[in-house]
């Protein structure tokens, strides 16, 4: 059996298993330590997201009389 019917067949080599499943990213994901502002944009970006996300319950909790929130425990 030659190399170019192995091939062909779907024998994959040491080299297309390894490349088989790696996907281009966009220049704008590829993220490295060496850039400070855009870590320190997406550090804020997820602190405003923690805090929205504590916000929106503790604001409905809070429109509730302690009577309800003893009652449905």
């Amino acid at each position: 059996m030659s190399r170019s019917t192995s091939r062909s067949r779907g024998v994959r080599t040491a080299r297309s298993r390894w490349t088989a499943g790696a996907c281009a990213r966009p220049a704008a994901l590829k993220i490295t330590p060496w850039h400070a502002p855009q870590l320190a944009g997406l550090a804020l970006a997820g602190v405003a997201i923690a805090a929205l996300g504590a916000l929106v319950p503790a604001r409905s909790a809070a429109r509730l009389t302690i009577a309800t929130v003893l009652h449905n425990e």
